[in-house]
């Protein structure tokens, strides 16, 4: 961070301590539903401190060495600059530092480590504010808890279990000087990096504390891992809305099915690799339940760490076209109905021209709506739309919480949306199908484990009806008959293709999918593509049969 930034920033940093809840959240795990460790969330290992013996000897120790009269000083220590200005003129270089604990806990919360002086009045700046809405407990805390460490930790817990293997509570009294060594700087120190510098430095720490240690064999753990953000975002979100705490958490156990989590991965892999192909996503859900079982989304063979499945971005092609169809049948118009297949001009909105053709040019004369559906017809569609009265369309799109009243337009008949869908809202979407017509919001998570052992259940949301019955039986019929066959069982949707992307929704008597790929450049209307959605669904569903009691089912 240069200088320039540290100034710009410092109102908002102080503006963030004001508002309180400006301590970084402590890593937690995720477990899917069978216990299965699936990741760790944050960018850094970081675990809090439990109280034990062991932990009153470090903070004793930590003030003897860094900061012996923490206590009894403010924000800085004058007198403990004038000492290190001293000593550094007889030593004739930088010996000693005159940074107060809560002048780390500044830097190490909000600032980097660079030796300017604008860095320093702003780590005075912020340990003043910290001061003032923290007391000496929580800072000592908090210090303990969030100080860099090396190797992609932070704080003694996470040092302990990556440097001896253990939980700080076990650690001998002996051991702790060592860790308290890595302070300041800890990659240099690390043993990961250096063995014989980190037993060099725990010596220097033991005989600056009078404690005798004894050197041993140690196998620092070895992290290399990647955050999922995507997940991670995904369970915050969650939390925010159901009201639970986001602190403290020890473990989150997850509705992802860890089998199929990992053949949708390994799937998503290797189609990511494809030419041509930008991006893969896939999210498939219980019908019962609304559980999430499985999210993937993978870019050149690497996992991507914003899904469409959580983010409401795509364009839903074709697969809109299904709750037009479900409007048309609930105001009594018939799906043997004819249409014109042939281009067509519409008013999207007043004032606005709506030039509609279909995708190739290719058009059929008149087809009826079961048949239009099937053969994905742009040009009827939009002439259903313009039957329909527009309140009453913008009314089933957003019952299945596909788009907003508000920004509704004639266009999203077809697909056409000003902010796009998330993949998963359009699964759960094809999911209320599958349920007869009823909603039910869906969820990633089980339950919270917190650090008190207290544990909060995520309950399901309340179900809601979406669609009239009898009209939802009339839509299943069509999408249970349109499509491609494959085994035995079906998993009835509709596909859909934008000039970038080709998707898939749908649904079998377990499970709803949605899948979408994304091509690096525009795909030609005339010339068949390599790879579709339909074909990933396809895979996906081979998949499907080790988890759904190995019943076969074909895709339509």
């Amino acid at each position: 961070m240069n200088a320039i930034n540290t100034i710009r920033r410092l109102p908002e940093i102080l503006q963030t301590i004001e508002q309180g809840e400006f301590l970084p959240l402590h890593s937690y795990h995720f477990r899917g539903r069978r216990g299965k460790l699936l990741g760790i969330s944050g960018g850094s290992l970081c675990y809090p401190l439990q109280h034990s013996r062991n932990s009153e000897l470090l903070k004793k120790w930590l003030l003897e060495v860094e900061d012996k009269r923490f206590y009894l000083h403010g924000a800085i220590d004058c007198k403990g600059i004038v000492r290190a200005i001293v000593r550094n003129l007889i030593a004739g270089k930088i010996a000693q530092g005159g940074s107060t604990i809560t002048q780390q806990l500044a830097r190490t919360l909000f600032l980097d480590h660079s030796r300017t002086w604008i860095r320093k009045l702003a780590e005075t700046v912020i340990a003043l504010k910290l001061e003032r809405h923290l007391t000496k407990d929580q800072i000592l805390d908090a210090y303990c808890d969030f100080a860099y460490m090396g190797r992609g930790s932070r704080g003694f817990e996470a040092a302990a279990r990556i440097v001896y293997r253990k939980p700080f509570k076990n650690l001998e009294p002996d051991q702790l000087p060592a860790l308290i060594g890595l302070l300041g700087a800890p990659e240099r120190f690390h043993p990961r990096n250096n063995e014989d510098r980190f037993w060099v430095r725990a010596g220097q720490k033991s005989r600056a504390l009078g404690v005798e240690i004894e050197k041993m064999p140690i196998n620092p753990i070895r992290i290399s891992r990647k955050p999922n953000k995507r997940i991670e975002c995904a369970v915050r979100d969650e939390l925010e809305r159901t009201g639970l705490s986001k602190r403290d958490i020890k473990t989150v156990e997850l509705t992802l099915d860890e089998s199929l989590q990992r053949s949708v991965d390994q799937l998503l892999m290797e189609v990511s690799k494809g030419q041509e192909i930008d991006q893969v996503a896939a999210v498939v859900i219980c019908n019962k339940t609304g559980d999430i079982l499985a999210e993937s989304s993978w870019s050149k063979g690497q996992a991507t760490q914003f899904s469409p499945s959580f983010s409401g971005y795509i364009q839903p092609g074709s697969t809109f076209k299904t709750f037009a169809l479900l409007a048309a049948i609930e105001c009594g118009i018939s799906t043997e109905t004819a249409f014109e297949s042939a281009p067509y001009c519409s008013e999207n909105e007043p004032g606005a021209k709506w030039q509609i053709r279909n995708y190739g040019h290719a058009y059929h004369g008149q087809l009826t709506l079961k048949d239009a559906l099937k053969k994905s017809d742009n040009s009827v569609f939009a002439r259903l739309a313009d039957c329909l009265d527009k309140d009453l369309l913008a009314s089933t799109y957003e019952r299945f919480s596909l788009v907003n009243r508000s920004s509704f337009t004639k266009a999203a008949t077809l697909g056409g949306i000003r902010d796009g869908v998330s993949l998963l809202n359009l699964a759960n979407a094809y999911a209320s199908i599958a349920r007869n017509g009823v909603a039910i919001e869906p969820r990633l998570v089980r339950f919270v484990e917190y650090e008190n052992d207290q544990t909060a259940f995520v309950s399901r949301s309340i179900s809601r009806v979406v669609a009239d019955y009898a009209a939802i039986q009339a839509l299943k019929q069509i999408l249970a008959h349109s499509g491609i066959r494959t085994i035995s069982q079906t998993i009835s949707g509709k596909s859909g293709t934008t000039k970038k992307g080709s998707l898939f929704a749908g649904y079998n008597d377990d499970v709803s999918i949605s899948v979408w790929l994304n091509f690096d450049h525009e795909q030609s209307e005339h010339d068949p593509k390599a790879l579709t959605a339909i074909q990933v669904v396809k895979s996906i569903g081979n998949k499907l049969l080790a988890w759904s009691d190995q019943r076969a089912f074909s895709i339509i």
